[in-house]
Protein backbone atom coordinates (compact mmCIF):
# COMPACT_ATOMS: atom_id res chain seq x y z
CA UNK A 1 0.00 0.00 0.00
CA UNK A 2 1.31 3.51 -0.57
CA UNK A 3 0.27 6.88 0.97
CA UNK A 4 1.15 9.49 -1.37
CA UNK A 5 0.22 11.82 1.64
CA UNK A 6 3.62 12.64 3.29
CA UNK A 7 5.80 15.55 3.72
CA UNK A 8 8.88 14.74 2.24
CA UNK A 9 7.49 15.51 -1.47
CA UNK A 10 5.98 18.34 -2.51
CA UNK A 11 2.62 18.82 -3.42
CA UNK A 12 2.49 18.20 -7.35
CA UNK A 13 5.14 15.72 -7.25
CA UNK A 14 3.24 13.29 -5.01
CA UNK A 15 0.35 13.64 -7.26
CA UNK A 16 2.16 13.09 -10.59
CA UNK A 17 3.88 10.43 -8.99
CA UNK A 18 -0.29 8.89 -7.87
CA UNK A 19 -1.17 9.82 -11.24
CA UNK A 20 1.70 8.05 -13.42
CA UNK A 21 1.13 4.96 -11.02
CA UNK A 22 -2.51 5.04 -11.68
CA UNK A 23 -1.90 5.32 -15.68
CA UNK A 24 0.95 2.57 -15.57
CA UNK A 25 -2.42 0.37 -14.28
CA UNK A 26 -4.14 0.67 -17.10
CA UNK A 27 -7.94 0.60 -17.53
CA UNK A 28 -10.00 1.17 -14.85
CA UNK A 29 -13.04 -1.46 -14.57
CA UNK A 30 -14.93 0.87 -11.85
CA UNK A 31 -14.91 4.56 -10.98
CA UNK A 32 -17.14 6.16 -8.26
CA UNK A 33 -16.47 9.08 -6.19
CA UNK A 34 -16.86 8.50 -2.45
CA UNK A 35 -15.85 8.84 0.80
CA UNK A 36 -13.09 7.38 2.75
CA UNK A 37 -14.24 6.80 6.54
CA UNK A 38 -11.39 4.97 7.71
CA UNK A 39 -8.51 2.38 8.54
CA UNK A 40 -5.42 3.94 7.80
CA UNK A 41 -3.89 6.15 10.16
CA UNK A 42 -2.26 8.27 7.19
CA UNK A 43 -5.03 9.32 5.80
CA UNK A 44 -7.78 11.23 7.23
CA UNK A 45 -11.07 10.47 8.14
CA UNK A 46 -14.23 11.15 6.10
CA UNK A 47 -12.22 12.58 2.93
CA UNK A 48 -13.74 13.13 -0.37
CA UNK A 49 -12.39 11.66 -3.24
CA UNK A 50 -12.45 9.46 -6.18
CA UNK A 51 -12.35 5.40 -5.72
CA UNK A 52 -10.83 3.81 -8.99
CA UNK A 53 -10.75 -0.02 -9.37
CA UNK A 54 -8.38 -1.61 -12.20
CA UNK A 55 -6.22 -4.45 -12.57
CA UNK A 56 -3.28 -3.42 -9.98
CA UNK A 57 -5.74 -2.66 -6.99
CA UNK A 58 -7.27 0.09 -5.37
CA UNK A 59 -6.62 3.94 -5.65
CA UNK A 60 -8.38 6.52 -3.64
CA UNK A 61 -7.70 10.17 -4.65
CA UNK A 62 -8.40 13.24 -2.82
CA UNK A 63 -8.05 15.87 -4.34
CA UNK A 64 -7.49 18.81 -2.00
CA UNK A 65 -5.31 18.74 0.04
CA UNK A 66 -3.73 16.13 -2.13
CA UNK A 67 -3.49 12.75 -0.45
CA UNK A 68 -3.62 9.14 -2.09
CA UNK A 69 -3.74 5.72 -1.14
CA UNK A 70 -3.25 2.45 -3.18
CA UNK A 71 -4.12 -0.61 -2.14
CA UNK A 72 -2.41 -3.25 -4.35
CA UNK A 73 -4.85 -6.25 -5.40
CA UNK A 74 -1.83 -8.89 -4.73
CA UNK A 75 -2.71 -7.41 -1.15
CA UNK A 76 -6.74 -8.11 -1.01
CA UNK A 77 -7.69 -10.70 0.95
CA UNK A 78 -11.75 -9.37 0.84
CA UNK A 79 -13.72 -7.07 -0.44
CA UNK A 80 -17.34 -6.83 0.85
CA UNK A 81 -20.96 -4.68 -0.39
CA UNK A 82 -22.31 -3.76 2.68
CA UNK A 83 -25.52 -1.95 3.12
CA UNK A 84 -26.27 0.84 5.68
CA UNK A 85 -28.53 -1.66 7.76
CA UNK A 86 -25.93 -4.15 7.41
CA UNK A 87 -22.92 -1.86 9.05
CA UNK A 88 -25.52 -0.46 11.56
CA UNK A 89 -26.10 -4.11 12.55
CA UNK A 90 -22.93 -4.76 12.62
CA UNK A 91 -21.80 -1.40 15.02
CA UNK A 92 -25.67 -2.31 16.91
CA UNK A 93 -24.37 -5.88 18.25
CA UNK A 94 -21.28 -4.10 19.17
CA UNK A 95 -23.05 -1.34 21.23
CA UNK A 96 -25.27 -3.81 22.51
CA UNK A 97 -21.88 -5.25 24.10
CA UNK A 98 -20.98 -2.15 25.37
CA UNK A 99 -24.01 0.05 26.34
CA UNK A 100 -26.89 -2.97 26.64
CA UNK A 101 -30.62 -2.10 25.73
CA UNK A 102 -29.27 1.33 25.80
CA UNK A 103 -27.65 0.76 22.53
CA UNK A 104 -31.13 0.56 20.42
CA UNK A 105 -31.93 3.80 21.44
CA UNK A 106 -28.32 5.66 20.13
CA UNK A 107 -29.37 4.05 16.18
CA UNK A 108 -29.65 7.03 14.10
CA UNK A 109 -32.12 7.04 11.27
CA UNK A 110 -31.46 8.14 7.75
CA UNK A 111 -33.67 8.82 5.13
CA UNK A 112 -31.29 7.92 2.27
CA UNK A 113 -29.43 4.42 2.03
CA UNK A 114 -25.80 4.91 2.34
CA UNK A 115 -23.78 1.71 0.71
CA UNK A 116 -20.12 0.90 1.53
CA UNK A 117 -16.90 -1.07 0.24
CA UNK A 118 -15.38 -3.11 3.04
CA UNK A 119 -11.69 -4.02 2.04
CA UNK A 120 -10.08 -6.17 4.14
CA UNK A 121 -6.19 -6.31 2.88
CA UNK A 122 -2.99 -7.34 4.45
CA UNK A 123 0.38 -5.06 4.92
CA UNK A 124 3.58 -6.30 6.59
CA UNK A 125 1.76 -9.66 7.57
CA UNK A 126 -0.74 -7.98 9.57
CA UNK A 127 -4.42 -7.64 8.24
CA UNK A 128 -6.36 -4.23 8.15
CA UNK A 129 -9.55 -3.03 6.93
CA UNK A 130 -10.64 0.39 5.59
CA UNK A 131 -14.14 1.62 4.65
CA UNK A 132 -15.57 3.86 1.83
CA UNK A 133 -19.11 5.02 1.64
CA UNK A 134 -20.14 4.78 -2.30
CA UNK A 135 -23.60 4.98 -3.61
CA UNK A 136 -21.67 2.53 -6.24
CA UNK A 137 -20.48 0.17 -3.60
CA UNK A 138 -21.89 -3.32 -5.36
CA UNK A 139 -20.11 -2.41 -8.59
CA UNK A 140 -17.32 -1.49 -7.22
CA UNK A 141 -16.78 -4.69 -4.95
CA UNK A 142 -17.56 -6.66 -8.26
CA UNK A 143 -15.15 -4.96 -10.01
CA UNK A 144 -12.75 -5.49 -7.15
CA UNK A 145 -13.30 -9.25 -7.62
CA UNK A 146 -13.02 -9.07 -11.21
CA UNK A 147 -9.56 -7.91 -10.48
CA UNK A 148 -8.52 -9.98 -7.86
CA UNK A 149 -9.51 -13.08 -10.83
CA UNK A 150 -7.77 -11.86 -13.21
CA UNK A 151 -4.52 -11.12 -10.99
CA UNK A 152 -5.53 -15.32 -9.79
CA UNK A 153 -5.27 -16.33 -13.57
CA UNK A 154 -1.66 -14.24 -14.39
CA UNK A 155 0.07 -14.97 -11.31
CA UNK A 156 -1.72 -19.17 -10.51
CA UNK A 157 0.97 -19.10 -7.05
CA UNK A 158 -0.89 -16.16 -5.43
CA UNK A 159 -3.92 -18.37 -4.60
CA UNK A 160 -2.06 -21.06 -3.45
CA UNK A 161 0.26 -19.22 -1.38
CA UNK A 162 2.76 -21.11 0.49
CA UNK A 163 2.82 -20.54 4.48
CA UNK A 164 4.23 -16.95 4.98
CA UNK A 165 7.77 -16.40 6.01
CA UNK A 166 8.23 -16.75 9.87
CA UNK A 167 7.84 -13.35 11.46
CA UNK A 168 9.50 -12.07 14.19
CA UNK A 169 6.13 -12.17 16.90
CA UNK A 170 8.34 -9.94 19.50
CA UNK A 171 9.25 -7.49 16.83
CA UNK A 172 5.23 -7.27 15.66
CA UNK A 173 4.11 -7.21 19.58
CA UNK A 174 6.48 -4.10 20.05
CA UNK A 175 4.91 -2.45 16.68
CA UNK A 176 1.62 -2.89 17.67
CA UNK A 177 2.47 -1.54 21.37
CA UNK A 178 3.66 1.47 19.65
CA UNK A 179 0.34 1.81 17.61
CA UNK A 180 -1.59 1.59 20.51
CA UNK A 181 0.65 4.18 22.38
CA UNK A 182 0.14 6.47 19.38
CA UNK A 183 -3.68 5.97 19.92
CA UNK A 184 -4.15 4.52 16.57
CA UNK A 185 -5.50 1.11 17.87
CA UNK A 186 -7.09 0.59 21.38
CA UNK A 187 -6.26 -1.47 24.13
CA UNK A 188 -9.08 -4.65 23.03
CA UNK A 189 -7.66 -4.09 19.57
CA UNK A 190 -3.95 -4.48 21.18
CA UNK A 191 -4.65 -7.54 23.22
CA UNK A 192 -6.38 -9.22 20.48
CA UNK A 193 -3.74 -9.05 18.06
CA UNK A 194 -0.65 -9.96 20.75
CA UNK A 195 -3.18 -13.40 21.48
CA UNK A 196 -3.29 -13.99 18.10
CA UNK A 197 0.22 -13.41 17.38
CA UNK A 198 1.15 -15.17 20.88
CA UNK A 199 -0.70 -18.44 19.76
CA UNK A 200 1.76 -18.48 16.84
CA UNK A 201 4.40 -19.30 18.24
Amino acid sequence: MSIFGKKNLSEPNKKQVFKQKLKEAGPAYGVSAGKYLGGHPELPQSSDGVITINKAGIFFEVMFPFAGLIISIENIKKAEFKTEEQIHKDVTLGRLLLFGVFAFGMKKKTKTQKNYLVVIYEENGIENTVVFETQKAGALASALARARQEYIKENPAAETKEAPAAIDIPEQIRKLAELKEQGIITQEEFEVKKKELLSKM
